[in-house]
């Protein structure tokens, strides 16, 4: 289901510390994306254009899913 969703023009966003990928003017964030290695590296990513608070980014060799929003 991932691989039919939609994605960015250029397919990969930049991961930002503390924010987290943006799509569409949007940032996205989860877990994985806490791991210093991948900060400030570009990963593929997909949204869900019938659900604007979720996303994925391939993140350590797998999809992981991704909310919009403040992180808790």
């Amino acid at each position: 289901m991932i691989a039919t969703m939609p994605t960015t023009l250029k397919g990969t966003a930049m991961v930002h510390l503390g924010c987290g990928v943006k799509i569409n003017y949007i940032y996205y964030w989860c877990d994985a994306m806490e791991d210093p290695k991948i900060l400030r590296k570009r990963v593929s990513v997909r949204f869900d254009p019938f659900d604007l608070g979720t996303a994925y980014a391939y993140i350590g060799g797998q999809w992981t899913q991704c909310h919009s929003g403040t992180r808790d």
